[in-house]
């Protein structure tokens, strides 16, 4: 009798999970309009949309002082630029910092080409990352730990990958946990 209750819960349990990882995967719809921001890039030199404009953007948002969370991302996003194959060429990976106190063009500069010789880094005042990051959705905040070094702290973020089509409007919600590196390339090679 005591059998019944516990199978029961972990099929209800296995059914959440499944649903949960369905709507994760769900696409959004694509934004009516593309896209805008003015940044810095990581050679110092000021980004816009309009120098994305007409190649699809993979799109994270995150910071180089992340311990976890963000080098799984970017490692994610390389092995998916490596599963397009030569098609890859036609995408432009892109990070935008949400430290813009830390993570000057400079830092991000030392930072990217570890994860991918393309990836763009961006940075700005913290207005202007706001902005960006509000058209997506994209939350974060600083995260006070304890810790024995003076001005030390971690960023709680938003842990997906945004694809922008040719246009800059949001195409394809990615998240690593759910999709795997071969679905997200074909999910993108079908938009290229």
């Amino acid at each position: 009798m005591r059998r019944l209750p516990l199978i029961v819960t972990v099929l209800v349990l296995a059914a959440a999970g499944v649903l949960l990882a369905l709507v994760a995967r769900r696409e959004p719809a694509p934004v009516a309009a593309p896209v805008h921001f003015a940044l810095t890039g990581h050679h110092g030199r000021p980004v816009t949309e309009a120098d994305l404009a007409g190649r699809p953007v993979l799109l994270y948002f995150g910071y180089t002082f992340c311990p976890d969370v963000c080098p799984t991302e970017l490692g994610y996003v390389a092995r998916v630029l490596r599963a397009l194959g030569p098609e890859a060429a036609q995408v432009q990976p892109v990070m935008v910092t949400i430290d813009p106190a830390r993570d000057t063009a400079a830092k991000l500069a030392d930072y990217v080409p570890l994860y991918h010789e393309r990836l763009l880094g961006l940075t700005g005042t913290p207005e202007q990352v706001a902005a960006l990051a509000d058209q997506f959705g994209v939350h974060y905040q600083r995260a006070n730990v304890a810790t024995a070094k003076p001005g030390y702290y971690l960023m709680d973020h938003t842990a997906t990958t945004f694809l922008l089509d040719r246009q800059g409007r949001l195409a394809l919600k990615i998240d690593s946990h759910t999709v795997p590196v071969e679905t997200a390339a074909a999910e993108i090679r079908s938009r290229l």
